[in-house]
Formats: C-alpha cells, sequence, structure tokens
C-alpha cells in the first residue's frame, strides 16, 4: 500500500528531469556509459567504499539474529528490539549529512563516517573479545558504525554521480547494482562461519572497515590526479 501510494504520487507529481527531446540511452549506450565509468580510478574507488558499507551492514543483519540464538541464548523477537540501534544510527547520520552540508565538504563527511564506522565495529569486536556477552556491547558500537554509515554512503554516492554529471542515471545504478552485488557475495561467503559465537561476523565488520579507512589514502591522490 505504501509503495502504490509513492507510485501514485510519483506519477502525478515528479516531472520528467530528462531534457525534452533528448531520445532515450540505448542499452548498448548505457552499458558502454557504465563501463568507462568503472575504469575511472576515483569511479572505482567510490564503488568500493560503498561496497564496504553494504557489505557490513548485511553480513551483519544476516548472521546477528543467528548470533543473538546461538552465541547469546537471547529469544528472536530481541534482535527485532536491538535493531533499533542500527536503524537509529543510519538515520541520525543521514540526517546529519544535512547539518553539516553547510560547513564541511563530501570529503569530510565521507572521512568522518568511515572511522565512526571503524571504532564502532573495532569497539564491538572488543567487547566480545573480552567476554562480554550482553547484547548492548555489541549493538550500541554497531549503532555508532551505523551512524558512521548514514553519514558516509549518501556523500560517497554523490561523489560518484558528480563524476559523470551528463550520466547521473546510470552512474547511480551502476554504484547501486555493484555494491549490492558485492555486498550479496560477501553474505554467501560469510554463511560458511558459525554463528554459535558472535567473533566471526565481528572480525568481518571490524576488518572491512578498516579497509574502507585505507581507502581513505587512496581518495585524495586519486582525485588530485583523476
Amino acid at each position: 500500500l505504501a509503495a502504490a501510494a509513492v507510485g501514485v504520487a510519483v506519477w502525478r507529481r515528479l516531472p520528467e528531469t530528462r531534457p525534452p527531446g533528448a531520445h532515450p540511452p540505448r542499452a548498448r549506450e548505457m552499458a558502454a556509459t557504465a563501463w568507462s565509468l568503472v575504469r575511472m580510478p576515483m569511479f572505482a574507488g567510490c564503488v568500493l567504499q560503498s561496497a564496504v558499507v553494504y557489505a557490513t551492514f548485511l553480513v551483519f543483519i544476516s548472521l546477528a539474529p543467528y548470533v543473538m540464538v546461538s552465541a547469546l541464548g537471547r529469544s528472536p523477537t530481541e534482535f527485532g528490539f536491538y535493531y533499533l540501534f542500527i536503524a537509529a544510527g543510519y538515520f541520525f547520520g543521514n540526517w546529519s549529512v544535512g547539518r553539516f552540508m553547510a560547513r564541511h565538504d563530501l570529503h569530510w563527511m565521507v572521512v568522518v563516517g568511515v572511522l565512526l564506522s571503524a571504532a564502532g565495529a573495532i569497539a564491538a569486536l572488543a567487547g566480545v573479545a573480552l567476554g562480554l556477552t550482553h547484547p548492548l556491547w555489541i549493538f550500541v558500537p554497531i549503532g555508532v558504525l551505523s551512524y558512521g554509515q548514514g553519514l558516509a554512503l549518501p556523500n560517497v554516492t554523490a561523489t560518484a554521480v558528480s563524476l559523470a554529471p551528463q550520466h547521473a542515471g546510470v552512474a547511480s545504478s551502476t554504484i547501486g547494482f555493484l555494491q549490492q552485488i558485492i555486498g550479496a557475495a560477501a553474505v554467501q561467503w560469510m554463511g560458511h562461519f558459525p554463528t554459535d559465537t558472535a567473533l566471526p561476523v565481528l572480525l568481518f565488520c571490524a576488518a572491512v572497515c578498516l579497509l574502507g579507512v585505507g581507502m581513505l589514502y587512496v581518495f585524495p591522490r586519486v582525485r588530485a590526479g583523476k
């Protein structure tokens, strides 16, 4: 019902953004544009950074319910409550983008978001490694991770789209498609690891977030020489 309402509103109220008289791009033309974008170092970096965010999110929410039951001995419904930390973190991260936009550029928000995500992942991993078993020791730091993701991901996507202003739709769909493919592959791979302990999923989150931190050192060099 909600999707139907949005669909009707878009159909009736959202104006066409394509210039009048412009012919719809052919599939071959869009594929060629997507391939040229992927070969751009800066765009490829945005794809990888967005894949870090998406893979971390998908892996955690896919395995955390099993960890809650098998490792922490909690009921499945408790995961729904603690998931609110993730949802609220991402919501406030998105909300902060508008608050910071007037004072900071996109790259600053990406850097801060990526660093916060890594700090949250490492804190959750450290708590479990120290034997702290209450779900709050996992979900509060993961809420910080989600805040960082909500701050970083919109700006990573905006940076990628800005590299192809004449093909914004192709750029947006390309980065979205690739981040979901990479995230799905990560979930399939992590499905082979045990869920009777939270260590595997948190090790993955920490390692991938640290990879995102490492890519921060690539972005400025790529931007200067793109």
